[in-house]
């Protein structure tokens, strides 16, 4: 008996020894150090990602799809955080993009004193939100919804110093009873230049008439996370596009008749602000457009064509002004579409999209 009990008085304080050494949860944001640590692992596969997030063992592609769970929470504003690692299954092995924190506020707790600190902290690290200027349901427009638990799902975006990172603060209501709060840490793909080429516009083809997920997972949006209201507008995408000098947000266009909703084309979309004369940009992708395809197909009585009507854009007069195209093969039809919609804002917009003839 008594060897035991000196073994067991020894055993005692090595167990507290190694229990007090358990690593605490990481407190805060993200730190720019592990903003860059989590860069270097973009793109990489499983293999190299979960050691280092010290998840163990192998998954199937479904539950890649739907993150993987790491096992140690993070603590911000007195939040506890649940991380879980994104992957792009839609390469083979999955490719590594990044890494969403989510917190679930319980018995009616209001969000707003969480999602405001967290958006005062992420504008302080990072400066004003990129977010799409016409996303519907931004947190900066809808403090009052969010204060009363109202709608589905708020956003905001930030991008990081070196453009590698983009930040996304969520707070959604997923039930009556409980609310989220999500800050994801992903990739941000360089922008791509240019018209879209003729491997690209093939590659938009191949989607048409696809459910959404399909169409989701090609341009890297976060499935289930999209509302009725913003599928009904247009689906913003994460790629950015430089074309003639502007830069243009990608937006997935599904057609809602019938469910699954089907991709029938990707609208890319230029919003000029601050009274920015959009007549440069337009003619500057007419000229592009013509070179590329010939001229207009656009319906030689339709109002508002392009071609006549420089004079009412440079004037600013609010309207829809547009020309079309279509590709050699029949699938597909452009359109370049110029929308003034005050003194202050206007859209240039790049349409390629299923291509449905008049019989």
């Amino acid at each position: 008996m008594k060897t035991r009990k000196k073994l067991f008085f020894f055993l005692l304080p090595l167990a507290l020894l190694f229990a007090g050494c358990e690593k605490p949860p990481a407190a805060g944001l993200p730190s720019q150090e592990e903003v860059g640590e989590l860069e270097t692992l973009y793109g990489k596969a499983t293999e190299e990602v979960f050691p280092f997030y010290g998840v163990s063992g192998e998954a199937r592609e479904e539950e890649l799809a739907a993150g993987i769970p790491v096992p140690q929470t993070r603590e911000i504003e007195e939040h506890s955080f649940s991380p879980v690692l994104l992957f792009d299954v839609t390469q083979n092995p999955g490719a590594f993009y990044g890494i969403r924190y989510t917190a679930v506020l319980q018995d009616g707790e209001d969000p707003t004193v969480l999602g405001r600190e967290l958006y005062a902290q992420l504008e302080d690290a990072c400066g004003q939100p990129d977010t799409y200027p016409l996303l519907v349901n931004r947190i900066s427009d809808s403090w009052k919804e969010i204060e009363k638990c109202q709608g589905s799902q708020y956003q905001e975006e930030w991008l990081t110093d070196n453009g590698k990172t983009r930040i996304l603060l969520q707070i959604g209501f997923p039930d009556g009873e409980t609310s989220t709060v999500k800050i994801t840490y992903c990739y941000e793909q360089p922008p791509a230049s240019g018209l879209l080429s003729e491997e690209e516009i093939a590659a938009v083809e191949e989607l048409y008439l696809q459910p959404e997920e399909a169409a989701f997972a090609r341009y890297g949006i976060f499935p289930g996370e999209v509302s009725e209201e913003q599928i009904n507008r247009g689906v913003p995408a994460p790629q950015l596009r430089e074309v003639g000098g502007g830069s243009f947000t990608p937006i997935l266009l599904l057609d809602m008749s019938q469910k699954p909703y089907r991709f029938f084309g990707v609208r890319y979309t230029a919003v000029l602000q601050d009274g920015e004369d959009p007549t440069a940009l337009g003619r500057e992708l007419y000229g592009q457009l013509e070179d590329a395809c010939g001229e207009p197909d656009t319906y030689p009585l339709l109002e508002n064509r392009l071609t006549g009507c420089w004079e009412d854009v440079e004037a600013r007069r609010e309207d829809s002004y547009r020309e079309e195209w279509i590709t050699e093969n029949e699938k597909t039809q452009i359109i370049l579409q110029v929308n003034v919609l005050s003194g202050q804002i206007s859209t240039v917009e790049i349409t390629y999209r299923l291509y449905v003839p008049l019989n």
